[in-house]
């Protein structure tokens, strides 16, 4: 696991995954190295291999707020539409709020983007609005500019389509720790 998260700090997801691979042919039910490859996949673009990660992570911690919310976001906002699933998408983010009492606000944003993605804009702004005012409240830093962006996206009734791709590191520190 600690090469794997040395590998996503220097920037090397795709090296990472292939470790997390490894860890999980040894032992299928490893969660933390499941979430992590989940998360560490989401963050390549690819959606599918996350969210097959996500829904065996949901099975083993239903009231998981973090993969409740990582999951439905990835439903509510891939680009790819094979793989959205509005409906889902808010059953999911509804549990994460219930979860989380209604208190953070990227877990209140993703509840905006799948009320967005299945076209009710109205309950979108709503909770898109509460996330914006509630981060403005607790001062959070790094989110608030995404925030907004999401709730103007919504206001002109255009769902929030979202794709990281962290781009691998060329000139990685030292050697292959790992050639998996």
């Amino acid at each position: 696991m600690q090469l794997a998260f040395y590998y996503v700090a220097d920037k090397r997801p795709r090296r990472a995954i292939k470790v997390y691979d490894l860890l999980l042919k040894t032992n299928e039910a490893n969660f933390l190295a499941r979430q992590a490859r989940a998360d560490t996949a989401l963050s390549i673009g690819a959606h599918k291999k996350a969210i097959g990660d996500y829904e065996l992570l949901l099975k083993q911690r239903p009231k998981s707020d973090n993969i409740l919310n990582n999951l439905a976001w990835t439903l509510a906002t891939s680009p790819d539409k094979e793989v959205r699933n509005g409906k889902r998408a808010i059953q999911l983010s509804v549990r994460a709020c219930e979860a989380t009492k209604y208190q953070k606000p990227h877990i209140l944003s993703t509840l905006a983007a799948s009320y967005a993605e299945v076209g009710d804009f109205k309950n979108a702004i709503k909770w898109s609005t509460k996330a914006v005012e509630m981060e403005k409240k607790l001062k959070i830093k790094n989110i608030s500019a995404q925030l907004q962006k999401e709730l103007d996206s919504y206001r002109k009734k255009k769902p929030w389509r979202e794709r990281q791709n962290i781009k691998e590191n060329p000139a990685p520190l030292g050697k292959n720790l790992i050639e998996a």
